[in-house]
This record gives C-alpha cells, structure tokens and sequence, in this order.
C-alpha cells in the first residue's frame, strides 16, 4: 500500500491507500476513510433513539385489569368459557364490558354499563350492568387507595382494577 499525504479540515494528514480506494483528495470535513458499518449503525441509532423518545411521550396509559380468582379470569379471557359458565347473552354483554374497561385510562372513563357505587363490607365496588339480571363488580386495585377529603375513593385517579365478581342483580 502506497501512504498518500492529504490536506483534511486545514491538516496534512496521511492515509493509507489500498488499490480499491481512490487517490484523490478528501474533501473537507469529510472523514479519510470510509464509514464502517458500526459507525452508521450508531449513528442510526443515536437518530433512531430520540426519534423513539419523541413518540413514547404519545404512550396512553390502560386501565389495569385483575381478577379475584382464576375461573373467573378464565371466563372473562376465554369466551368459550364465559359463554359456558354464564351464557351467551351474559358472556356477550361481558365482553363487550371488559372492552369498555381496557379502553378507558381510568375507571371514571367508562361510562357503559350504567356504572354505580356500591359499598360491601366497608369497602367501595363499582358495579356495572351487563344484562337486565347480571352485574359485574369491581373494586380498586392500588395498594394505597386514591381517596377524596371525604374518605371516599377518588374513582377518577383509579387506574387499577380487581374483577371481583359477575353476579344477579338484587332488586
């Protein structure tokens, strides 16, 4: 290999030059030798990166769903089950309930299903309707509740969940 002496960014420099590299001078500001593959790799990633950190601020948080037990788990994530255990008019309506509730950030969003307070052992559930004759209950899953000055629970910052149970509506 011949060592060829070129002027880059106002320096003499010398670079090796093979019989594949041309022996013309570098342009200014330019590297003397070719990019590698690592370099333009990160260099896309460098881009790639804040690109990524510009959209995840768009990232809309879900309403966290968990359930009391895994048969009832089992019938609200498998429809065949559902539609086993409560019917295909109940398990249709509480499909199309659970849809409501993973769409919506918190619990306050969902308004389908007429959904109502309902305090049970001293603790607040929120029920909503599926049929005439069935109801879901749920209850807030955070560990420390989000409650109002009033000592009720602040349904407006729940974004956790517990399926407690589907059941018939009394009355």
């Amino acid at each position: 290999m011949d060592n060829v002496g070129v002027q880059f960014g106002g320096q003499n420099r010398t670079t090796s030059v093979g019989r594949s590299r041309s022996t013309q001078p570098i342009p200014s500001g330019r590297s003397p030798l070719p990019r590698s593959w690592r370099q333009y790799r990160a260099t896309r990633r460098r881009h790639d990166r804040s690109f990524h950190e510009r959209r995840t601020t768009c990232i809309v948080e879900r309403l966290d769903i968990a359930f009391r037990t895994r048969a009832l788990r089992d019938a609200c994530e498998q429809q065949a089950e559902a539609e086993r255990r409560l019917g295909s008019r109940v398990a249709e309506a509480l499909w199309r309930r659970l849809a409501d509730l993973r769409a919506a950030t918190t619990i306050d969003e969902v308004v389908a299903g007429q959904p109502r307070v309902l305090t049970e052992e001293g603790s607040q559930l929120m029920a909503f309707t599926l049929t005439e004759e069935h109801q879901l209950l749920v209850a807030p899953g955070h560990n420390r509740l989000p409650v109002l000055d009033s000592g009720e629970v602040d349904w407006a910052r729940v974004t956790r969940v517990k399926v407690i149970r589907i059941e018939k509506r009394h009355g």
